[in-house]
Order: structure tokens, then C-alpha cells, then sequence
């Protein structure tokens, strides 16, 4: 149980990291890409507690932690691509 808090809790602090990441973008204004964040950020909570709802049902309780660590991983991931350019060859 302490740790679907913890990981509650780390989780959360994704939607700080994008925030920041959507004010340092070069691309598009800082209005439009907060407002994009807010969008994914309020759809995600609904969409997320069905989803993690339905692979609690097939895979039992054990699921919800396979659920949160993959939507964690895919969300480092994509914070990742975000925040590090990528590397151009010459």
C-alpha cells in the first residue's frame, strides 16, 4: 500500500515536469502548449482510473501496479524526448 502512495505521489509531479517542459519549448506559444498540457492532464484523469479499473478486473490487484509503472515509464519517456533534444549527425 505505501508504495501505490508513493508512486501516486511521483506520478502527480509529472504534471509539474510538463508544465515546465511546455514553457521551455521552442515550438508554438507558452498559452497554447500549457493549454495542452491541461487538456491531456484532465482527459488522463478521466480516461487513466477507467483503464487502470480494467486491468484491475482481468489481472487483479497486481495490475494496477503493471498499470502504473508502464503509464510512468511512457510518461518519463515522453518527458524525456521533451526536455532533451535529440542529437543531430552531421
Amino acid at each position: 500500500m505505501v508504495a501505490v502512495f508513493l508512486l501516486g505521489g511521483c506520478i502527480t509531479a509529472f504534471l509539474t515536469l510538463a508544465l515546465i517542459a511546455s514553457t521551455l519549448t521552442k515550438s508554438g506559444s507558452m498559452a497554447s502548449n500549457v493549454s495542452l498540457v491541461s487538456m491531456f492532464y484532465t482527459a488522463s484523469a478521466f480516461i487513466g482510473p477507467l483503464l487502470a479499473g480494467a486491468t484491475m478486473q482481468t489481472a487483479k490487484s497486481d495490475g494496477l501496479m503493471g498499470f502504473t509503472a508502464v503509464i510512468a515509464v511512457i510518461m518519463a519517456i515522453a518527458l524525456r524526448r521533451t526536455l532533451v533534444p535529440a542529437q543531430r549527425t552531421a
